[in-house]
């Protein structure tokens, strides 16, 4: 996964931290899809406030794609609690006797796998989120672009 690292300033008290942004993703070629036609709004992405990890999620999706999907691992092939919670979340909404029809995901509740923070949907993608500032609360926080610092192994994602 590749990580990138961001500076949260805020404007209001100060306070200044560094996060590092990742993207998880289920079914990516779907999304990627989606994204490349101009449909953004056949995924939808949330973040977590505090870490700001990142999932992106089709809107909608064949049945036979969320029945037919094995068990997922990470980007090296690793077992992947978090993208398998995921996936049971999603295979809920699909409709075994209709497999070609497209479901709609709805707007789903995911805790965070580091933090446990419920993330949050990313409505003005790809605008920079609003994070909340460690010391104040704040939502007015800036962030700031570095760049790419490497890849994460993280398996328990």
């Amino acid at each position: 996964m590749r990580s990138y690292l961001y500076s949260v300033n805020c404007p209001e008290c100060g306070a200044h931290r560094r996060v590092s942004h990742v993207t998880v993703g289920l079914f990516e070629y779907f999304c990627a899809q989606a994204n490349l036609l101009g449909a953004q709004s056949d995924t939808t992405r949330y973040f977590c406030p505090k870490c700001f990890l990142a999932v992106v999620l089709p809107r909608r999706i064949e049945s036979r794609f969320l029945l037919e999907a094995g068990r997922p691992t990470d980007d090296y092939g690793n077992p992947s609690p978090f993208r398998e919670r995921l996936l049971q979340q999603l295979k809920q909404f699909a409709q075994p006797q209709r497999l070609y029809a497209l479901v709609t995901i709805p707007e789903l509740e995911i805790p965070c796998p580091d933090d446990r923070e419920q993330l949050e949907v990313w409505r003005n993608y790809p605008e920079k989120p609003r994070l909340p500032c460690d010391q104040c609360g704040s939502r007015r926080t800036k962030l700031w672009d570095h760049g790419v610092i490497g890849f994460q192994v993280v398996t328990g994602w």
